[in-house]
């Protein structure tokens, strides 16, 4: 898929290691995120969430995956877990 353009590889997403792979359109929405103006933006997840990877990807203590409570990402960094 990546030799025929239809997924490109590389490193995009830093503190991850290996090859990573993304469609193309998916790196032009990462750059530009990159060079926006920050603003305040939270997103909150369950902990049963497939996003919730906190541990895993995103740095800070393992969130077992548990119903109720969520976690609330400040600007993609894990801000608050209840």
């Amino acid at each position: 898929m990546e030799t025929s353009g239809e997924i490109r590889g590389g490193r995009f997403i830093q503190g991850l290691i290996g090859e990573q792979f993304a469609l193309p359109e998916a790196i032009d929405q990462m750059r530009s995120l990159r060079r926006a103006k920050k603003e305040d933006e939270v997103v909150e997840v369950p902990p049963v969430d497939p996003a919730n990877l906190v541990g895993v990807l995103v740095p800070g203590k393992k969130v077992p995956a548990r119903a109720g409570g969520e976690i609330a990402f400040r600007n993609g960094v894990a801000a608050d877990i209840a």
